[in-house]
């Protein structure tokens, strides 16, 4: 475990059976499980490999990426648990960058699907040319009843 100086915790894992690329899963903790696969899947074109739910279901978690299974691709980890409260003192900000061929068609995908499950367009499709990648930023938004 690797903690920065924000207080987030990073854990680093060696896999035996992992793809070629050295970075074989990135987990995010999200509200809503359901929500948050809907999003990945629908915006992004990922695919959900598996999930599964703990014997006492505090814990549920989704593995999604874009190959036909997770030893052929980086997974997205999606984890979500019943008993950490909602205000847990982290501002729950993180970002994930995922290459793609066409940027102005994957952000208009994007807001098809903030329509349906809430969220907001951060940053149109923009060059950034200080690095010459073009890329958009979106956030995905969780509106709990009370």
């Amino acid at each position: 475990m690797v903690e920065d100086e924000n207080g987030y915790k990073f854990k680093f894992i060696q896999c035996i059976s992992a793809p070629i690329d050295p970075l074989s899963q990135i987990m995010l903790r999200v509200q809503d499980l359901n929500i948050s696969t809907n999003f990945y899947s629908k915006a992004l074109g990922m695919k959900l490999f598996k999930s599964q739910n703990n014997s006492q279901a505090q814990l549920r978690w989704g593995m999604m990426g874009y190959g036909r299974n997770e030893s052929e691709t980086t997974v997205l980890k999606l984890e979500t648990r019943n008993n950490i409260s909602r205000d847990d003192g982290g501002d729950g900000y993180s970002m994930l960058y995922i290459s793609t061929d066409n940027v102005k068609k994957s952000n208009e995908a994007a807001k098809l699907v903030i329509k349906e499950l809430g969220g907001n367009i951060i940053m149109e499709p923009v060059l950034v040319p200080t690095i010459n990648v073009k890329m958009t930023g979106f956030s995905v938004t969780l509106i709990l009843g009370e």
